[in-house]
């Protein structure tokens, strides 16, 4: 048994020596063919920065600690957002100056994402504030709480800026 395994063995060494060799593809080098397969690459590289984004994601941000926060309008303001200040248990943790176009979006219905990041599970205090222009003239400076529960899911949470009539505008929180 042992001779038997022995000349297989030395078969299967033998077997490359014999065998023909065999020619590397012959590879078109007219552009066509050459912007084709460059095309092709891209495609391939975009897939793999792709993947390679959605890990860096789940890496970053395992769903038991990650937290994302938006703002959005659901109805449009006479006001101009200026900035927004988001504290999560006292620090800091994002700040935005609004331009033009960002306040032409979320008039129209955009959302904001100003904050991914990790939070442990439990209780939290996040602190929003925020500074807008009146149409009728004057600065509106408003800031508002939220007390919420981090579980082991990912967590969101929305700031709607809303009509206040008489009082401008207020805050209102939206948990998911």
């Amino acid at each position: 048994m042992r001779k038997l395994l022995h000349t297989i063995c030395l078969l299967m060494l033998a077997m490359p020596a014999f065998a023909e060799p065999v020619a590397p593809p012959v590879q078109e080098t007219s552009p066509a063919a050459m912007d084709a397969r460059l095309q092709s690459l891209k495609q391939d590289v975009l897939k793999l920065s792709e993947q390679l984004s959605r890990i860096e994601q789940q890496l970053l941000y395992p769903a038991d600690t990650h937290i994302n926060i938006f703002v959005s309008l659901p109805a449009p303001l006479d006001a101009q957002l200026e900035s927004a200040m988001l504290e999560i248990d006292g620090e800091r943790v994002a700040s935005h100056l609004y331009n033009d176009s960002e306040n032409r979006a979320l008039q129209n219905g955009g959302v904001q994402r100003i904050y991914t990041g990790n939070v442990t599970p439990g209780k939290h205090l996040l602190q929003f504030e925020l500074v807008a222009h009146a149409a009728a003239g004057g600065e509106i400076r408003i800031g508002d709480s939220l007390s919420f529960e981090k579980s082991e899911h990912a967590a969101f949470i929305e700031v709607q800026i809303i009509s206040a009539g008489d009082a401008g505008i207020g805050l209102q929180f939206q948990t998911e």
